[in-house]
């Protein structure tokens, strides 16, 4: 009999890995996580956080190593869909309208000494 088990690919293992470091760093500073992995068709946010009237819409990266260009991580059509993601999650959760919205990216850097480093992202337009 063959087994149905469903094999995650490396990268998909290391993103999650990333994610939930970044969920816990989050939760240690005081933010409520709302969202995880909101997908709507081509659309996606990785982590929705919120704290007071803040609401945070994070793109994790994980990496094996320190990246110093943060553009290429982001491209422009990525950002775009990350700012077109958040006024689906806010469409779809009224509750968080009267929020202020930020973009950022958190950048894990796995091996020996793992580390999460974060920029925000610009608005649109900019």
């Amino acid at each position: 009999m063959r087994s149905l088990a469903i094999t995650l690919q490396p990268r998909y293992k290391r993103a999650q890995r990333g994610e939930a470091m970044v969920s816990a760093w989050l939760s240690q500073h005081g933010f409520q996580i709302v969202a995880t992995n909101f997908r709507r068709k081509a659309l996606e946010l990785d982590l929705v956080a919120a704290k007071g009237h803040e609401l945070l819409i994070i793109e994790v990266k994980t990496r094996g190593k320190a990246v110093d260009d943060w553009q290429q991580l982001i491209p422009p059509r990525k950002l775009s869909a990350l700012w077109r993601g958040s006024h689906r999650f806010l469409w779809e959760h009224p509750e968080y309208c009267d929020y202020t919205v930020h973009l950022g990216l958190a950048l894990v850097a796995e091996g020996a000494r793992p580390s999460i480093a974060w920029m925000r992202l610009p608005g649109p337009g900019h």
